[in-house]
């Protein structure tokens, strides 16, 4: 396995749920038994990833004692969340692990066979990409070739789309050392860049492929639309394939 570290971008306020999550961080969103955040370091470890980080921002002492019961997560601080975007927050972790690593968004339900596809994947780096979810506020892929060209919700960018970001990637040495490249110029013109755009900035000249699952059980939850979908939708579907003998999900 080439990678053992993970990245959770953390740090938003989750504007748009405010008025169900009250004082928590999205990665508190009850899902199933667990939390997002409890159920995405529970599966990055058991693909085996021994070093996660957190980016914390809004409401970062839930964080820390969060990790203060789990052995091998560790946090850093955004103390600029309200002012700056996700890039901001990757290039703080970024001199923090070692390359290379899988990079998540904190808000995600997934299959944990998004994990392993990604840690299987041969290539230097990838992105994430599933089949057409239709859940509402989706990031699209251009690609070609298995290779990404572009990222954007804004579908008049882009050219041959070939399926949606579920928010999962792998950022290998290459591409680790582009992006922080990329932000600290970047970052001086516009601190709200969010991180898909480092992706968008050096994909035509660093390898970013295409790890592509069609079928893959997955949602970002932004928004009470997303929220409901997760629970009422995904949740059951997930817990039906993880009940399935022998079946890694």
């Amino acid at each position: 396995m080439r990678s053992q570290c993970a990245v959770i971008l953390a740090a938003g306020r989750g504007l748009r749920l405010r008025s169900m999550l009250v004082d928590e961080p999205k990665g508190f969103i009850e899902f199933g038994r667990h939390t997002l955040i409890e159920r995405s370091i529970q599966q990055l470890q058991h693909a085996g990833i021994e070093d996660i980080l957190i980016v914390t921002g809004y409401q970062s002492s839930r964080y820390e004692e969060l990790v203060q019961k789990i052995a091998g997560v560790r946090i850093v601080e955004n103390r600029y969340y309200e002012s700056t975007g996700s890039l901001s927050s990757l290039a703080l972790a970024l001199p923090l692990v070692n390359s290379p690593f899988l990079l998540l968004e904190s808000d995600l339900a997934y299959e944990s066979r998004a994990l392993t596809a990604l840690v299987s994947d041969t290539s230097p780096s990838a992105v994430l990409v599933s089949g057409f979810t239709e859940h509402g506020d989706e990031v699209f892929v251009d690609g070609a070739c298995s290779r990404l060209r572009l990222m954007s919700k804004d579908t008049s960018r882009l050219r041959a789309i070939v399926g949606e970001f579920v928010g999962i990637s792998l950022v290998g040495t290459d591409a680790k050392s582009a992006i922080a490249e990329y932000a600290a110029d970047a970052l001086c013109e516009d601190p709200r860049l969010d991180y898909e755009e480092a992706f968008n900035a050096i994909a035509a000249s660093h390898e970013i492929s295409l790890c592509k699952v069609d079928d893959l059980l997955w949602t970002e939850i932004d928004d009470p639309q997303h929220l409901a979908i997760a629970r009422d939708s995904v949740l059951p579907r997930l817990l039906e394939r993880e009940a399935r003998p022998g079946t890694q999900y």
